[in-house]
């Protein structure tokens, strides 16, 4: 679902040749390279940016996002509803509980961490991958800012 390396953004042009030129490709693999976008054509499932994480992307992009497959959503889990205290129904509201979850500055220390490399959450989903479980670590590492 999301560009991962050097071509998410040139690959998701969706065949329209020519039209591009090579500045403005050179320009696209730039930004590729620098963080991930997400990528028009469905082509890969993990979000590999690092460096520079928001909860804003992390909540659209991984948790919120039902064409994430390790995504929280659906019923019985936490949007809609709340799970052992955590719901992700609105970015704000996810925050408030998800932070409870967290030690900012410290991945290894966190709840949500623990929770995720673990493979026990999402439930019936399957286990992020190790790359987004990175962009999340960054996140914290970072100071878990609402942003």
């Amino acid at each position: 679902m999301f560009g991962a390396g050097g071509s998410g953004g040139a690959g998701a042009a969706g065949g329209s040749s020519g039209s591009t030129s090579s500045a403005d490709a050179g320009a696209v693999d730039g930004a590729a390279n620098k963080d991930a976008r997400p990528a028009s054509d469905g082509a890969s499932a993990e979000v590999t940016s690092l460096g520079g994480e928001t909860w804003t992307n992390i909540y659209t992009r991984m948790l919120d996002n039902q064409g994430y497959a390790s995504n929280c959503t659906g019923g019985g889990c936490h949007n809609p509803g709340s799970q052992k205290g955590l719901s992700l129904s609105t970015q704000s509201t996810g925050y408030t509980s998800i932070k409870k979850m967290l030690v900012p500055g410290s991945p290894s220390a966190s709840k949500l961490v623990s929770v995720l490399s673990s493979g026990s959450m999402p439930q019936s989903r399957p286990k992020m991958p190790a790359a987004d479980l990175n962009v999340i670590k960054a996140w914290i590492t970072a100071g878990a800012l609402n942003n």
